[in-house]
């Protein structure tokens, strides 16, 4: 049975379909229609379906992993390689940021200003230097108001407390104060 990664949201009144395994995303029409509404254009670098079924590592393709689409712009984080943990740990994944401008229809590039590595994945972040406390950000989705927001779990903060790059007395207290098994939401205005 082959499992293919798909998420829908909803912006400006749209419901869109992401597919990880596809350079396109979909706006879903009344009664049951597909309209490409974004078409990245990897070429070579799409992923193949039939090489995904027979469990090619899809080295050298990229494989959409994360879209999260504001009113101004669209975050897309993107592996180069399947993103399972054995191929984590063989160092066969690649990751990759990009932000689309959806007015200047411009596509960048970032590379991460913080990393916390965990064995299965790696967060990656825009710094916040906007608060005293000073949490990294990567839009985790974006609320009804357009508002992008990030979810840490305790052990998130935890980890973030570790690298020593933070405020720790802050964190320390965000952390203390949070039940087992709960998190914080962070919203971005």
């Amino acid at each position: 049975m082959l499992f293919v990664k798909s998420e829908t949201y909803r912006i400006n009144g749209h419901v869109m379909l992401q597919k990880n395994h596809n350079d396109t995303v979909f706006l879903v029409a009344p009664p049951n229609m597909l309209i490409p509404a974004y078409i990245m254009k990897w070429g070579n670098y799409k992923p193949d379906l039939n090489q995904h079924i027979a469990g090619s590592a899809l080295e050298g393709k990229f494989v959409l992993s994360k879209w999260i689409e504001t009113p101004v712009f669209i975050f897309i984080y993107y592996t180069d390689g399947r993103d399972y943990p054995a191929h984590r740990e063989e160092k066969k994944v690649k990751d990759y940021w990009a932000i689309y401008n959806k007015s200047t229809k411009t596509l960048t590039h970032h590379v991460p200003s913080i990393m916390v590595e965990k064995p299965y994945s790696v967060y990656t972040m825009f710094e916040n230097n906007t608060e005293s406390v000073g949490m990294p950000f990567y839009p985790t989705g974006v609320n009804h108001k357009g508002e992008m927001y990030m979810i840490f779990s305790k052990e998130d903060i935890k980890d973030y407390i570790s690298t020593g790059k933070f405020p720790k007395d802050k964190l320390q207290a965000i952390f203390n104060n949070m039940p087992e098994d709960s998190f914080c939401l962070m919203l971005v205005k």
